[in-house]
């Protein structure tokens, strides 16, 4: 069995919080039971700030950077 996980989009972790924050029934009962301040959670809802440590550990979620090769290697070399 694999022990590798989805990649998210920013999208997807904000339909999460959304849906978190729903199920909570305001985003303050959300910001209570995480120990985050309410306006946060909504200014990560509204993209006004990028979702971050708490916000993404209370939905299950870390934060990876990823690198992609744009071109292979050998052209890279010749372009140089």
């Amino acid at each position: 069995m694999s022990t590798a996980r989805r990649l998210l989009t920013k999208d997807d972790v904000l339909s999460r919080l959304r849906r978190a924050v729903e199920a909570a029934g305001s985003q303050a009962n959300f910001g209570r039971e995480h120990q985050i301040n309410p306006s946060r959670v909504g200014d990560t809802i509204n993209r006004n700030v990028r979702p971050y440590g708490r916000i993404l550990a209370a939905l299950g979620i870390e934060k990876v950077t990823l690198y992609r090769e744009v071109q292979a290697p050998d052209d890279a070399a010749r372009t140089s």
